[in-house]
């Protein structure tokens, strides 16, 4: 998927969730691609790169996105966020 496909599952997700908190009891999202480590705001963050090479910020871009305070409809409710991103070399090809 390219990061704007990921950014909207993303979106949609948190607007299903609104929609239909009272019915949800959990939440997993699951992630499988190559990474790498990235300075950001000051800090060493992991990113996983999207199809078309650009990359998402695992905090900011994704655990951040199903937090308490930016999706209420899973507060206090499991949250299980699965990336496997490796941060070696790529080799494609």
């Amino acid at each position: 998927m390219t990061k704007v496909d990921v950014q909207n599952v993303i979106k949609d997700a948190v607007a299903h969730i609104h929609e239909n908190c009272t019915n949800i009891d959990r939440f997993m999202f699951m992630v499988s691609s190559h990474g790498r480590e990235r300075e950001h705001k000051g800090q060493k963050s992991h990113t996983f790169i999207c199809r078309d090479d650009e990359e998402l910020f695992v905090d900011q871009d994704v655990i951040e996105k199903f937090s308490d305070t930016k999706c209420p409809g899973l507060e206090g409710k499991p949250k299980l966020l699965f990336i496997q991103a490796c941060r070696g070399r790529l080799h494609c090809g």
